[in-house]
């Protein structure tokens, strides 16, 4: 016999002698997804020893049929018993936590349930993120990527592209809602560090997002899912993938608009049979907002 195979075989005779019959009318599933790392080995510093001490001695028993359930073979029947004990060992561990304790988790998960809510009161709109992607596209996906919520109010929120640039369906024009800096001539140089340092920002923002995910999936416990630990990585990018659905059809929209300006202009420049001296650029220009309004509108 491999040492391998005696060594795990010996722990579970040791971990799962006494409580491997009380897992058998409890969760056995082989479908379920697996965690990617163990858990129950660090939780957030302000528990974290509180949490551990009681992790690993007044619930020892089941922290031992957890690991033991987690490092057997995908095939093997105490492997498809993990969900049941992962549940176990988390009830063992809210037993044995006070009032009080109790009391702090679930204001903790109140303001939790409020973070996206401020997250998407303070992100960009999904008309702000479809311009940018115009002219950036990927810096405009790393801040889609950043800002990982999108409240239900902006959703239905009709703010178009042409209200953004400026502009209205009736053709009268208003200030623009971006926040627009001029850098002047002698400054040009400073447009290439400056474009770098947003990359950087909105890198940063991105990868931010991305490690917390992954944190709180694995120093927390999803309450009708015990060893799912990829739930938080995937909320973060549902976001993502409503801006990426908006810039495609916000650049459709552009195509066809673009394509009605220049047939509208090409016509009247051969009514008028001579050239205006570039002003035809220019109303194309001025009529832009207006068609994208209607474009995306209708």
């Amino acid at each position: 016999m491999p040492k391998s195979v005696f060594h795990f075989t010996l722990l579970l005779l040791f971990a799962l002698k006494s409580n491997a019959e009380s897992y058998s009318g409890h969760y056995f599933t082989s479908w379920f997804p697996r965690p990617w790392a163990l858990q129950y080995a660090s939780f957030y510093a302000k528990y974290n020893k509180s949490l551990t001490r009681i992790s690993t001695t007044t619930c020892n028993s089941t922290l031992h049929d957890y690991r033991a359930s987690y490092l057997a073979p995908p095939s093997s029947t105490i492997a498809k018993q993990l969900l049941s004990i992962c549940y176990q060992h988390e009830q063992c561990m809210l037993d044995a936590l006070s009032s009080q304790e109790i009391a702090n988790f679930n204001s903790a998960s109140v303001v939790l349930g409020l973070i996206p809510t401020l997250l998407s009161a303070i992100g960009p709109t999904i008309a702000e993120i479809s311009l940018l992607s115009i002219h950036r596209p990927f810096l405009a996906f790393l801040l889609s990527l950043g800002a990982p919520a999108v409240g239900p109010q902006r959703v239905f929120e009709y703010s178009g592209p042409a209200h953004v640039l400026g502009g209205s369906s009736d053709g009268n024009t208003h200030p623009s809602t971006l926040f627009e800096i001029s850098i002047a001539k002698r400054w040009e140089w400073a447009q290439l560090p400056l474009s770098v340092l947003q990359y950087a920002l909105a890198a940063g923002a991105a990868a931010n997002v991305f490690m917390t995910s992954l944190e709180v999936g694995k120093k927390s416990i999803l309450s009708w899912g015990c060893t799912v630990m990829f739930c938080p990585f995937i909320w973060s990018l549902l976001s993502c993938i409503t801006h990426v659905v908006a810039a495609i059809g916000f650049g459709l929209a552009r195509r066809n608009a673009a394509r009605q300006v220049a047939d509208s202009e090409q016509g009247q420049q051969q009514r008028v049979g001579k050239s205006d001296g570039g002003q035809s650029d220019q109303r194309l220009l001025d009529k832009l907002p207006r068609l994208l309004w209607k474009q995306v509108k209708g």
